[in-house]
């Protein structure tokens, strides 16, 4: 059977207190607060301002002041961080308005703010899932929205519509 090794290549006397991998690209917050990458990066999935796989942790320096990585979650397409701030930034995949970021362009190389929430609000939780077309937020007030594919009706909007591009509120929830 396999044996689990170690990571190295993180700064001594710090430890690991949140992960992420989608099985291709791993993320990690050490207790710092700093945010570490590694593993594929293809499609610029790392935040690493290039498309160079990496084979040991490598420090992501895209942080913003004053804030730390709350959660990070990453599907086929498109990677998500959410801030302690509330805010949510996404990159990679764009082509059906995956990111929520109000279009369709793609790819987005730098992490770009998932806007289309209501103000003074805060996400609490954002969700999608690996080889799904649906992403969720839910808000400090209770509300959920959600947006991407809507072929099938997966978003619970009551219709099936083109991709939707930017955060839409579910009804019912708040």
């Amino acid at each position: 059977p396999p044996t689990p090794t170690p990571i190295t290549g993180f700064p001594s006397g710090l430890s690991v207190v949140a992960f992420f991998t989608d099985g291709y690209s791993t993320f990690a917050t050490l207790s710092d607060g700093s945010f570490w990458a590694w593993g594929q990066n293809n499609n610029w999935q790392l935040w690493l301002w290039d498309t160079t796989d990496r084979l040991v942790p490598t420090q992501v320096s895209v942080i913003p002041l004053w804030t730390y990585i709350m959660d990070y979650y990453t599907n086929y397409s498109s990677s998500f961080v959410r801030w302690s701030n509330g805010q949510v930034y996404a990159w990679w995949g764009n082509w059906n308005g995956q990111l929520g970021i109000g279009n369709t362009i793609h790819p987005i190389l730098a992490p770009t703010l998932v806007t289309g929430f209501p103000m003074w609000t805060n996400v609490i939780e954002s969700k999608s899932l690996r080889n799904s077309d649906s992403s969720y937020a839910l808000l400090d007030n209770g509300s959920l929205y959600t947006w991407w594919n809507n072929g099938a009706g997966e978003l619970g909007l009551g219709t099936i519509t083109p991709p939707i591009p930017s955060p839409t509120m579910l009804s019912g929830f708040s």
